[in-house]
């Protein structure tokens, strides 16, 4: 009677280069012979080499005989874990709108960090910032720097691990989203009226300290050293512009927003009159502006007491 009992071998890893003794594995009748993907070795000492079998499931046998001609064999299959790759892209910085800039839980998609080679199906984790991870989502709570870990791989049977792991960090900075609204941009008095462009700000609460600058692209019009104040030096077309800029405190990277707005400044209209008229009489007014209408003049006369009668203006007459 032969025994072909041995120990079975535990799932390994493909980059094990460590050959397993599989001679040393025999519980029956010794001097049999071990085959199979990944077996090497001179009777009776025979080894399996994980890297050599490569990875996948491997069928291991071992046959032996007595001097009786009586052979039995048994097999044990084992797994192969594949090498994995955990390389992710570090360090990286991003531009993103935050919680009270668009009414939620900000949300960053982790996968986005993967190289071309990186193996997925692993576990993020959060190392370090104001937030929490689910699932290959990042969700987080204000700007700043953000230290995570990406685990990927498979647990052996005998406790050790097939697992590639790579800490990276990343740094979100909050993108502006800058808006307002210049409501006085018409029949403006440009000789006299200075504008606080602050008044007109309609963009969000930011999570951020973000810095503002007002300025002028286009037309008649200066903003003061502040960068606040708006006047008007002229009449015509005038581009106001809000720039607000995040920097981030730890890369000096930034995120750059902008807004514009047209106003179109006029000149008051002029209207000129004699004295007060009587009932009954005559009378003459100048009207000029701007638009490119030449002066007009508007007659009529007086038709009762404390009377008064209105005339619109425009670039194509008097009504």
């Amino acid at each position: 009677e032969v025994d072909p009992s041995f120990d079975p071998v535990d799932d390994l890893c493909e980059d094990d280069d460590t050959p397993v003794d599989l001679t040393a594995l025999v519980t029956g009748t010794p001097n049999g012979v071990f085959t199979g993907t990944g077996v090497s070795g001179t009777h009776p000492d025979y080894v399996f080499t994980p890297s050599t079998a490569g990875a996948g499931d491997h069928i291991i046998t071992y046959t032996v005989s007595n001097g009786s001609g009586c052979t039995a064999s048994n097999s044990y299959q084992l797994n192969v874990f594949p090498v994995v790759d955990a390389s992710i892209f570090d360090e990286e910085f991003y531009c993103e709108e935050f919680a009270s800039n668009n009414g939620g839980v900000s949300q960053f998609d982790l996968t986005g960090q993967f190289t071309p080679s990186t193996t997925i199906g692993g576990t993020f984790t959060l190392i370090a910032g104001n937030g929490y991870v689910g699932g290959d989502v990042l969700y987080y709570a204000a700007p700043g720097e953000y230290s995570l870990n990406y685990t990927v791989g498979n647990a052996n049977l005998d406790g050790s691990d097939c697992l590639a792991s790579t800490d990276f960090t990343l740094n979100i900075g909050e993108q502006p989203t800058p808006s307002f609204d210049f409501n006085g941009g018409t029949c403006l008095d440009i000789t006299a009226e200075t504008y606080d462009l602050n008044n007109y700000y309609t963009g969000p609460t930011y999570d951020a300290v973000i810095a503002q600058q007002w300025t002028i692209s286009a037309g008649p019009a200066t903003v003061n050293a502040d960068g606040t104040d708006l006047t008007f030096t002229g009449a015509g077309a005038v581009t106001i512009v809000l720039t607000e800029t995040y920097t981030d405190p730890v890369t000096d990277a930034t995120c750059v927003g902008t807004a514009s707005q047209v106003a179109v400044v006029t000149t008051p209209i002029v209207a000129t009159a004699g004295e007060c008229v009587c009932n009954g009489d005559n009378w003459e007014v100048q009207i000029s502006g701007l638009d490119g209408g030449a002066p007009a003049a508007v007659a009529g006369g007086a038709t009762g007491l404390g009377l008064s009668t209105m005339y619109t203006w425009s670039s194509v007459g008097v009504t």
